[in-house]
């Protein structure tokens, strides 16, 4: 007996085999076509997989059903970014950060995100309140002008505001700021 679409989505997410997960969510989506999760979740699968064009449909079809699905907000921010709306991804971060002011993630991303848009000062705002957000990054003890990363490694920050200092900052603290997304939602139907 094969797989239920959910055990496959599952299965498939574990070992990182993005298509076989979009074949599943896309199997699941024709028997339930108004889960947002399931539509949420997709989105962040095509992001994975380089195509936030049809990763932002998907958020779309997951906001049209539940305006407030976080993951998808948060999605929906990445997706512009990925997209070259730069404009349009800030304003998607900053609605998502006024509901969510302490995610860390959505901290990095638009930081890095301010950082393609010119804009050094802002994004090492957001680097700190990222940093207030995530325990193992911590300051170094007297030292406003550097953060420290586990055991040792001190990164200076870009007081100065040159881009290239802050990007490598950010990019070295959070390293996931480069391809921002949300984890896949648990609990995918079975």
């Amino acid at each position: 007996m094969s797989e239920n679409p959910g055990q496959r989505f599952m299965s498939a997410t574990a070992r990182k085999d993005w298509p076989e997960a979009e074949a599943a969510l896309r199997d699941l989506l024709l028997a339930d076509p108004r889960n947002a999760a399931l539509h949420c979740n997709l989105a962040r699968v095509l992001n994975i997989q380089s195509r936030p064009g049809e990763a932002f449909r998907s958020v779309r079809d997951c906001l049209a059903l539940d305006p407030d699905h976080r993951a998808a907000r948060f999605e929906k921010a990445s997706c512009l970014m990925a997209l070259g709306r730069l404009d349009e991804a800030e304003a998607a971060f900053t609605a998502y950060l006024r509901s969510y002011p302490d995610d860390t993630d959505a901290h990095a991303g638009r930081a890095r995100l301010r950082l393609r848009l010119g804009d050094p000062q802002r994004a090492l705002e957001d680097c700190e309140r990222a940093l207030k957000g995530a325990p193992e990054l911590k300051l170094p003890q007297g030292s406003a002008a550097s953060v420290g990363r586990g055991a040792g490694k001190t990164i200076p920050l870009p007081l100065s505001g040159r881009r290239d200092v802050m990007r490598a900052a950010i990019v070295t603290l959070f390293p996931k700021a480069d391809t921002v997304g949300t984890p896949l939602e648990n609990g995918a139907p079975g």
